[in-house]
């Protein structure tokens, strides 16, 4: 199975992508409309989750956005590095937090303030900004972040968001102030590193090139481990030529890192791991090996190649672990031996070609297959599983299905609805064609959430743990896991997309989620999924207990009353006022207060975001709530006047009968 990521030319990507930005009205709107889709995209991040921070305004201190990245371990587990007490240095969560200061323009019109306003970023997070109360919370959580001892690996990044790439000359502009942030820092707590990312990072990061043939050789000694599967021991020097070679062959060396789960971290000078394998390939390279756990190779093809019994050919490679070894060896011995010099060299590149190092080879065309491998050779490295969920054949198999049923287009990968829009604007005749007037791409992520808390009953769960909603080695007993199970057996696809989809969008027309909206909206999306998914429960069991109705009629319910807007959007305002007359209610003590939920936690956001909205504690931990469900359904039921009740006349829209 191949991702089916459109190809396009970066010109066709920024066209598309600006398009819906350029038809704002104002200036402002299009500044923060392009830091947030930038920063979402390239960070492949939910911006409407609690650690992505809009910060833009005035008094900002020249923050954008601000994303905190937590409990990721940040290095691949490669090298030790002992810090006296039995751990490993590289064994340690890292966390990050991305500052963004997004310029909407091009790049010659940024070039001139993007050192200004990476200065500007940096007095800010360090103290000597004046900031306004609107930014004050987000900027002193990392001002404090900063102020942490033993926290080598954590990170504050200052990104330059640009439309298109700078140019040489504005980037070793911007190194200088690389090496000043990092000489202001303590040695024992996070580092200041800067990045620039343009819309060009977003498109490269989105391209699949799994068709591209790429052959490269390898020279090294290997032995079958099982069909399909090698392991053997190359030397850094050989490391060093194949990927030499292919980037020559695909004109860019990061692609064979498409498939892992992260990008290379970089070097910081004297400090993390991968200064550490540096230091050890520049002073020490015959230890390498002893301190490495070695790089994990797939590939379509694996074969001897005429170059003697050392010498092996990879077709379409990719490394799926171990990429900040081999990226970090690329830029350490590229110092000596891409110097252009013809003669011998006296450093120790002399030596490169007798230090060895482990490396596994598979090969494999089997998606899913490909799929496993990159997660369980990254299981020890605390993976972030959201960066899987674009190589896991359900959604795959869910993107295909959608758009041959319904001719919708399921986005698996941030970006990737503006790829699809560039690559249809490009080629007029291609078909189907996914992206026209109107139509909107359906987020796989916020639709498993959607049915997962409508649908399955867990609103809290999906307020709280992204991990429970997407694949990773340990889904089997999570919501996701549940859901991958009714699509085995045919019970969860396209027309659970679909109608999850409108369930999403009727709540986005309520305001539910936004920010400023008000207690009953911005923290209780996910309670509306599930009270509108109640409601259609009640009318659709004619006769029979709600609770009992198999999921797939629910969905069918649904995409009956999806036929009639009106009506759909009329129970959606019932739906958000069975919120309100639990959050707010008709007294000074808003119904919620008095349920046990609150009173254990004392706040509400600990009521929502908990297991306690979950339909199967509810009636312990929330009756009231319960209760205002029960008495809407009630009132439903009742006659007004001469007309039949409201509810008899959404059964006879959904065809279920009078009951």
């Amino acid at each position: 199975m191949v991702l089916h990521t459109e190809e396009t030319t970066f010109e066709e990507f920024r066209e598309a992508w600006v398009e819906d930005i350029e038809a704002m009205e104002s200036s402002v709107d299009k500044g923060r409309e392009f830091a947030i889709r930038l920063a979402s995209q390239w960070l492949d991040v939910d911006p409407d989750s609690d650690e992505f921070n809009f910060t833009d305004g005035s008094g900002d201190g020249g923050i954008d956005v601000a994303y905190l990245h937590v409990g990721d371990h940040e290095f691949e587990d490669e090298q030790g590095d002992e810090l006296g007490d039995g751990r490993q240095r590289n064994e340690l969560p890292g966390n990050t937090w991305y500052v963004f200061q997004c310029k909407y323009g091009t790049a010659g019109d940024v070039a001139g303030v993007a050192r200004d306003e990476l200065r500007k970023m940096f007095e800010t997070i360090t103290g000597s900004e004046r900031i306004s109360e609107q930014a004050s919370s987000t900027v002193n959580k990392i001002r404090n972040f900063l102020q942490q001892e033993d926290a080598v690996n954590d990170r504050v990044v200052l990104v330059l968001g640009t439309v298109n790439p700078l140019r040489d000359r504005e980037l070793r502009d911007i190194d200088g102030l690389r090496r000043d942030f990092a000489s202001s820092t303590s040695g024992s707590g996070p580092s200041i590193e800067i990045d620039v990312v343009s819309l060009k990072n977003v498109h490269d990061a989105l391209l699949e090139r799994s068709a591209l043939r790429i052959s490269v050789d390898l020279n090294g000694v290997f032995t079958p481990m099982s069909e399909g599967s090698w392991v053997g021991k190359i030397s850094i020097k050989a490391m060093y030529d194949m990927l030499l070679q292919y980037r020559l062959a695909s004109g860019e060396l990061d692609q064979i890192y498409d498939k892992n789960v992260r990008r290379w971290l970089g070097i910081r000078k004297g400090r993390g791991v991968n200064a550490k394998i540096a230091e050890t390939i520049r002073d020490n390279p015959e230890n390498l090996g002893i301190y490495n756990n070695g790089v994990t190779f797939v590939c379509s093809d694996f074969k001897r190649s005429a170059r003697g019994k050392r010498g092996w050919v990879l077709v379409n490679p990719y490394i799926v672990n171990g990429c900040q070894t081999t990226r970090t060896l690329f830029e350490v011995v590229d110092e000596e031996l891409g110097s252009g010099g013809t003669g011998k060299s006296s450093g120790p590149g002399r030596s490169y070609g007798n230090c060895h190092f482990v490396a596994k080879v598979v090969k494999t065309q089997d998606h899913s297959r490909l799929t496993d491998i990159t997660r369980f050779t990254n299981t020890q490295n605390a993976v972030r599983d959201s960066d899987l969920v674009a190589v896991d054949v359900d959604y795959n198999d869910w993107k295909e299905e959608l758009e041959a049923k319904y001719g919708m287009y399921l986005e698996i990968q941030r970006g990737g609805w503006e790829s699809r829009r560039a690559f249809e604007k490009a080629r007029p005749g291609i078909q189907p064609r996914l992206t026209g007037a109107g139509a909107i791409p359906v987020k796989a992520n916020d639709i498993i959430k959607v049915f997962g808390a409508g649908w399955l009953g867990y609103a809290g769960t999906a307020a709280r743990r992204l991990q429970d909603f997407i694949p990773g080695p340990d889904s089997d007993g999570s919501v996701f896991g549940e859901i991958r199970k009714r699509t085995q057996k045919g019970r969860f696809g396209a027309d659970d997309f679909k109608a999850g989809q409108a369930v999403f969008l009727a709540g986005k027309r309520l305001r539910f989620g936004s920010s400023g909206a008000g207690i009953e909206r911005a923290m209780t999306r996910y309670v509306f999924y599930y009270v509108f998914i109640e409601l259609i429960r009640a009318i659709g069991s004619s006769g029979r207990m709600p609770s009992s109705l198999p999921t797939d009629e629910v969905t069918r319910f649904v995409l009956s009353l999806e036929q009639h807007p009106d009506e759909f959007a009329n129970l959606a305002e019932i739906a958000a006022q069975t919120v309100s007359d639990y959050t707010v209610g008709m007294t000074d003590t808003p119904p919620y207060m008095l349920d046990k939920a609150f009173k254990d936690t004392g706040n509400w956001e600990g009521v929502v975001k908990s297991h306690r909205m979950d339909a199967k504690f509810i009636g312990r931990e929330a009756p009231r709530f319960r209760q205002a469900i029960d008495n809407k359904i009630a009132a439903m039921r009742m006659s007004i006047g001469s007309g039949p009740p409201i509810f008899d006349r959404y059964r006879e829209l959904l065809g279920a009968g009078q009951g």
